[in-house]
């Protein structure tokens, strides 16, 4: 057999290594995961992605082509995100997966060679006929529920106060912001009584799929709300969206298992198992990286290929209990610094890349002469002043709905124009043309 190659994957590798990826997780893991692909002789053979929850790194997707499989590949594939894990500090990783009953075994069998501990199953995923649950219990159980328009909100027009209070009074884990697929803004519901938010039901498109990412309520309270909430959003999906034909829904607990399974009986079109397993690494070197700080370096290890090839050298730096960024020399003694913001907006991560070229004035008037050429020169970038008086110019580019930014347009619509214009600023500086 050829040799087994690791890499990388980029943003513009995504399209090709897609098929290898999980379908349900693909947008998640662009957004903010990490993806590594095997090779032999360029041609790509399978995948592995992964992403930060509850303070470890999760292995969300797992495949090799079935021409490869038994040759060690996918072990290559998870040893490489364990190392990822490792120099990332976090102090462990674990797997969840989805199969039937009879890949069970082999799977087990898989992670304990790679000494993980025994898979535990734990959740069952089932795959709904929307049709079929058009006419089964659950059917027949919101017909006796009334919609309570004025007590229902999409979650994508709440304000402030009360996406503050849906954060304070719900678990981590049903958070948008960590859901497989896209949200639908017309399927994310809030009901609120009073005061006070008790139950929401989220749904999201996981590539052409309907998935019904959480339905919760507030414990002690009636149900009615929560099959309010359900009963609006599968009006909207017959209205609006009429092309979902199968819905799929996770169930957790023995009792969630038992609720659902009563719901949608008849309806149901396939089941099965979720299994988690982990491996603790004896010791972390650093205090483990946030999910934006982890996002920034999966986004920077593709940037910092891309600028290689382009004739850019560029130096990554990461910090304990800082957000890594990248330096890009433009002159000596001078570079620009790339580093990510990231905001929430209805619970999704919003990332924002910003270039920065820092001047230090040592006079007040050098400094107001910097700023004045700065407007002058009508650029597409700012200046701000630091508590120190350093001058911080500043440029950016944000992320659209589209899961992230090629590299090509992170370096032909920023890094190349800005480094550019930073160099002139700077020449003129050590010339004392202006400040």
């Amino acid at each position: 057999m050829s040799s087994i190659s690791i890499k990388t994957a980029k943003v513009s590798d995504y399209k090709e290594v897609a098929p290898f990826v999980f379908a349900g997780a693909r947008g998640e893991l662009v957004k903010r995961g990490t993806v590594f692909y095997a090779c032999v002789e360029d041609t790509p053979c399978g995948a592995i992605g992964g992403v930060e929850r509850d303070g470890a790194l999760q292995v969300i997707s797992l495949f090799v082509a079935q021409e490869y499989r038994r040759r060690g590949v996918a072990s290559l594939l998870l040893r490489e995100m364990e190392g990822f894990a490792q120099n990332c500090g976090f102090p462990g990783i674990y797997a969840s997966y989805s199969c039937k009953e009879e890949a069970a075994a082999d799977l087990e069998r898989f992670f304990l060679e790679n000494d993980y501990t025994l898979p535990e199953a734990g959740n069952v995923m089932y795959t709904v006929s929307l049709e079929k649950l058009g006419k089964s219990a659950f059917a027949e159980l919101l017909e006796k529920v009334a919609v309570s328009e004025q007590n229902i909100i999409p979650i994508r027009s709440m304000n402030r106060e009360m996406l503050a209070e849906l954060h304070a009074n719900t678990p981590e884990y049903l958070l948008l912001k960590q859901a497989a697929g896209k949200p639908i803004g017309e399927l994310c519901l809030a009901y609120r009584q009073g005061n006070q938010i008790t139950s929401f039901v989220t749904m999201t498109d996981v590539n052409g799929s309907l998935h019904l990412h959480s339905a919760y309520l507030s414990s002690g309270l009636r149900a009615k709300n929560l099959l309010s909430l359900l009963k609006a959003a599968f009006l909207t999906i017959r209205k609006k969206y009429p092309h979902y034909q199968t819905m799929t829904v996770t169930g957790s607990g023995q009792s969630g298992h038992e609720l659902i399974k009563k719901l949608i009986e008849g309806a149901a079109l396939e089941e099965v198992a979720v299994y988690t397993t982990e491996k603790v690494f004896a010791e972390a070197d650093m205090e483990y990286l946030s999910t934006d700080a982890a996002a920034a370096l999966v986004r920077f290890n593709s940037l910092m290929d891309t600028l290689a090839e382009k004739g850019y050298a560029s130096r990554m730096v990461l910090l304990q209990g800082a957000k890594p960024y990248l330096e890009i020399p433009f002159a000596e003694d001078a570079f620009i610094g790339l580093h990510y913001d990231v905001a929430e907006d209805d619970m999704l991560l919003n990332f924002r890349l910003i270039a920065e070229y820092i001047l230090c004035p040592q006079e007040e008037a050098q400094r107001e002469r910097i700023l004045q050429q700065i407007e002058r020169d009508e650029e597409p970038y700012y200046a701000i002043v630091s508590d120190r008086g350093e001058i911080l110019l500043r440029g950016t580019l944000s992320e659209d709905d589209s899961y992230g930014l090629d590299t090509e347009t992170i370096i032909e619509g920023l890094v190349c124009p800005f480094s550019e214009y930073a160099g002139r600023l700077h020449q003129a500086y050590i010339d004392r043309k202006i400040g």
